[in-house]
Order: structure tokens, then C-alpha cells, then sequence
């Protein structure tokens, strides 16, 4: 180990912050065999404070840094671990670019540096809903994106509610089913209900492109276009393809900015700007 050290620019390790000095080899070690060690070391909670010698694994963080609790609150799912790795993945893409920036240095100063990196550090830096648990203030947040069934499959929507109602009753005749005198809890509540049946009650032929903007004008409009799988809109570049088999409904279809302006130009509108 020590003659690898020797001759090596950096060293990255991710025990927890007592193990590398109990086996010999912490940075105070490895540095008088080679000065120019650039080494980050990768924990939990970092090699500081009371919890540093605690292991961890990504649940572990999910859970301390409120994830999981703010996925069961604002999607209304059973309290468990995320269906993906934040925690590792933040660590890991924060983690390279410290030792690069030593590496760096070092040309410049001649010397190397050791790097504490802490995964609930990097997953904290990295969350940017953060600042709405801290405030309290989840109210001031932007309306979340709905997804609706309809009849080619799950279609997301990325735009306010209210912007979609309107275009909606204003374009292709959606009947208001409120009244003046309901309250606003109401309203809302049927009004959902009504889109969600009229999303139900589109459908398309099996593996076709349907866009509906000859319904909704020409002008900056929100547009609805379906997209089946493993068929790519015309126009658009292959890439957007979806390698998810013959089952039209297997994944929530999401319209990008790129495809919203395609279509617009299309039809004769123009792109919007974002």
C-alpha cells in the first residue's frame, strides 16, 4: 500500500474517519511517504463532531436530511427510502472535483492536501427545496406538475393547473362545473375532477403521434401532444426515443422546452422563451 502510495497523485477512500489512521494509514502516514498526496476521504458525517464515526448508507442520510419525509408529505406516498441513490450520487459527483482542484494547487504550491467530504454535507449543498423547509414556507412554492391517465397512457403536463384550465374551457370547450356560491376547496376539487376525466377521454391508435395543436391556436399556447412508445415525434431528433418496448403506456410521457417550441414552430407559432 505504501509504495502505491508513493508514486500516486491522489487517493480516494470512504471509511469511516477513525479506520484509515487505525490501519497506519491515515493522511498524517501516507504524507511523509509522499508530500504531494492529494487524498479525499468520503463519510457520512465527515470526520468531525459527534456523529463522525457513525456508518452510514444512503437511507441513513435520506432520512436524517428530511428527503423521505418530505417525499411521503408532498407526494402522499408510504414513508420509505427514495427510489433512487441522492446521497451516494451527490458524494460521488461533489467528490472529483476537490481533488482535481488540489491537483491544481499542488502544480502551483508543491504540496497536497487532505479532503473531507460528508455525504449529508453534499446532499444538502445539492438540495434546492431545501430553503422552503427551513422558512416553512412550502406555500410560496410554484404548483406541482400533474400527471393524468388518458388514453394512450400517463401524460405529464408541465403547467400550472390554472394556466391549463383556462386553455382548456377558452380553446377546446370544457364546461365550468362550478357555481359562484362554492367554496374554493370545491372549486378546485371539481374542476380537477373535470380534467381528469376529459384526459381519460383522449385516445390514439396504438404506436401514433397525435398533437392536438390545430385544437389550441397557433400562438403561445399550451400545447397537448402524445407520444406513444418507441415512436419519435416528426421532426424531432431520434434521441428522443424511448427504448421501453410496445406497451404505450409504460412510462408518463413529459414534454421538454426543445418539443413544446418544435410544435409551435410548426404550427406557425413562436418559440417561447424560457
Amino acid at each position: 500500500m505504501l509504495e502505491l502510495v508513493r508514486h500516486a497523485d491522489a487517493l480516494i477512500e470512504n471509511y469511516r474517519p477513525d479506520v484509515m489512521p487505525r490501519l497506519g494509514l491515515g493522511y498524517d502516514a501516507l504524507r511523509e511517504v509522499n508530500p504531494h498526496l492529494v487524498m479525499l476521504s468520503i463519510s457520512g458525517f465527515g470526520r468531525d463532531g459527534p456523529e463522525s464515526r457513525r456508518p452510514a448508507h444512503r437511507p441513513i442520510v435520506h432520512a436524517q436530511v428530511g428527503l423521505m419525509a418530505r417525499s411521503m408529505r408532498r407526494g402522499k406516498v408510504p414513508n420509505r427510502d427514495l427510489p433512487l441513490s441522492v446521497a451516494d450520487t451527490n458524494a460521488s459527483l461533489h467528490g472529483p472535483v476537490a481533488p482535481l482542484a488540489a491537483v491544481i494547487l499542488r502544480q502551483r504550491a508543491g504540496f497536497g492536501q487532505h479532503i473531507d467530504m460528508a455525504m449529508i454535507d453534499a446532499t444538502i449543498a445539492t438540495d434546492d427545496q431545501l430553503h422552503y423547509e427551513l422558512e416553512d414556507s412550502e406555500d410560496t412554492m410554484s404548483l406541482p406538475n400533474d400527471t393524468w391517465e388518458t388514453g394512450v397512457g400517463p401524460i405529464l403536463v408541465s403547467a400550472d393547473f390554472r394556466y391549463l384550465w383556462q386553455r382548456l374551457t377558452t380553446q377546446l370547450g370544457v364546461a365550468e362545473p362550478t357555481t359562484k356560491g362554492m367554496n374554493k376547496a370545491t372549486r378546485i376539487a371539481r374542476r380537477r375532477g373535470t380534467v381528469a376525466r376529459y384526459m381519460r377521454s383522449l385516445a390514439a391508435s396504438r404506436g401514433s403521434y397525435v398533437p392536438h395543436e390545430h385544437r389550441l391556436g397557433t400562438g403561445p399556447a399550451w400545447r397537448v401532444a402524445a407520444r406513444t412508445a418507441n415512436r419519435s415525434a416528426p421532426g424531432l431528433d431520434r434521441g428522443h426515443r424511448r427504448p421501453c418496448g410496445t406497451n404505450p403506456a409504460c412510462h408518463p410521457i413529459a414534454l421538454s422546452v426543445f418539443e413544446r417550441n418544435q410544435w409551435r414552430q410548426r404550427a406557425g407559432g413562436a418559440p417561447r422563451r424560457t
